[in-house]
């Protein structure tokens, strides 16, 4: 019996986070300190989508549309030029206008605060490409209320420990690139308390790399509380990990090993927009 179509949705976790511990003195949005800010970041969020004009990407013409904002749940529509070339029977060629695209679904839960991205290969060969894109686009409106998104992927904690485990000896340097917290259910157990962190220096994002001697290698036990707690943090989009293994040239990112869902293409094809938001609320929990 054949399967029919699906199509292959990527799961990211976006954090908001003040500019500055300090909002400026003329700030215009009805919010007179940090505390207020920061409590009201997901009802900016939700604003700054909605004023984005055009989707900043260098390498391409792109058009979005909003199809759905309802609870929390926002669902954007997002094409891409791509030109091709077909030939002709007089044996010549002519370029066509292509508009490959794909859905993006978001839940704006303080709680939850995930993305969905649909692969589409012929739109765009990674969703890494449309979440950077969608961040870079996103701050240049939430600026202006005082705050920046960072986005990163959602991955299966064991595929770390699947690194370590194939390469017990390999393994030199392994760096962790941490977004300091807003999200209290995913940083409660992290061992580094990057939100006091933010909260006294201002960093956004803090770099842990550990490197073992040139004629020996870095030794990692699930055993060790504070790594798992760095590992846990960011599998659940606090942050990525990259490795470097001895006999490789390319670093090892667990952000290769994306948390995936697959729809019936038919279901998403066929389905209103208020459908796919309850369809979404099911998978962005």
């Amino acid at each position: 019996m054949n399967q029919s179509p699906q199509f292959s949705f990527h799961i990211y976790r976006y954090q908001i986070l003040p500019l500055s511990q300090q909002i400026p003195l003329f700030f215009e949005f009805g919010v007179e300190n940090i505390d207020e800010l920061k409590a009201r970041k997901n009802e900016f969020f939700g604003k700054a989508i909605q004023e984005i004009k055009k989707l900043i990407y260098q390498r391409a013409e792109l058009i979005h549309k909003i199809i759905l904002n309802e609870d929390d749940i926002i669902i954007l529509k997002v094409g891409v030029n791509r030109i091709f070339s077909r030939d002709k029977p007089d044996f010549t060629e002519e370029e066509i206008d292509n508009w490959p695209n794909l859905h993006v679904v978001i839940n704006n839960k303080a709680d939850i605060q995930k993305i969905a991205i649909q692969f589409n290969r012929k739109a765009f060969s990674s969703t890494h490409t449309v979440a950077n894109l969608l961040e870079q686009s996103i701050n240049s409106v939430l600026e202006k209320y005082y705050l920046k998104i960072h986005i990163n992927p959602i991955f299966m904690k064991q595929s770390f420990w699947d690194i370590v485990d194939k390469h017990p000896t390999g393994i030199t340097q392994t760096c962790f690139d941490m977004i300091s917290p807003n999200m209290s259910n995913i940083s409660h157990s992290l061992n580094l308390d990057l939100k006091q962190l933010n909260a006294t220096t201002n960093t956004q994002e803090t770099k842990l790399e550990l490197n073992s001697d040139k004629s020996s290698n870095l030794n990692f036990s699930q055993d060790d509380e504070f790594v798992n707690s760095l590992v846990d943090y960011a599998s659940e989009g606090g942050g990525n990990i990259s490795l470097k293994i001895k006999g490789y040239k390319r670093k090892f990112y667990t952000s290769d090993c994306i948390d995936e869902y697959e729809i019936d293409e038919f279901k998403i094809k066929n389905a209103t927009s208020h459908e796919l938001g309850e369809i979404f609320k099911g998978i962005l929990v």
